[in-house]
């Protein structure tokens, strides 16, 4: 068992992150046992699913573990680990909310599309989430409905609304949040629906 060494409320962080970037296992500890939870709180807020809270801390720990080489020269490791794991949570919901989307088109070519339009949990989320895209500030609402109604690149949506890729990045991300916290406040069972997003859904 690696013991954990004394942080002093990690007044001596550049010292453990340069131990740790010299591969030594029990200053990286410390430095898992000053943040995982906190961190973890943090990505649950995210996601409000505990399962998908602890795997993506868990990952963004080892990825650190992995790059430790480059860890003596970050300034904030509070602030990176943070960025780190914010952004895999925001990407995870991307991505399975695309194998999610591929998924319903399959449920129409098999001619299921029908039952799936007056399934009345379907109808209620669709109203819920258009409720949650009307209410979008304007720009972040375009930019939102150019990328997922006219399936438009990054480039494509700067070049329409004259703005910055990044610009239409933060747009895009910052509605998917107000999204999801809408959905969060007007939808009961809206960790289930995490759980098939997700694919990690665990019953209780």
């Amino acid at each position: 068992m690696v013991k954990v060494l004394a942080t002093d409320n990690l007044h001596n962080e550049d010292e453990l992150l340069k131990r740790t970037a010299e591969g030594d296992e029990r200053a990286f500890a410390s430095l898992f046992h000053a943040y995982h939870q906190s961190l973890g709180l943090y990505i649950f807020k995210l996601t409000d699913s505990r399962a998908i809270a602890e795997e993506i801390v868990q990952e963004a720990f080892i990825k650190a573990w992995q790059h430790r080489s480059t860890l003596a020269d970050i300034t904030n490791f509070k602030s990176w680990l943070f960025t780190v794991s914010r952004n895999h949570a925001l990407n995870a919901m991307r991505d399975h909310s695309r194998q999610l989307l591929k998924h319903n088109e399959w449920l129409k070519q098999q001619n299921l599309a029908s039952e799936m339009e007056n399934n009345a949990d379907v109808i209620y989320l669709n109203k819920i989430i258009a409720e949650a895209i009307a209410g979008l500030p304007a720009q972040q609402q375009r930019a939102y409905l150019l990328s997922r109604e006219n399936a438009m690149t990054h480039a494509q949506i700067a070049a329409e609304m004259q703005i910055s890729p990044n610009t239409v990045k933060r747009h895009i991300s910052i509605a998917l949040q107000t999204i999801t916290n809408y959905l969060r406040t007007h939808y009961p069972d809206l960790l289930v629906v995490f759980g098939i997003i997700f694919g990690v859904y665990k019953s209780a």
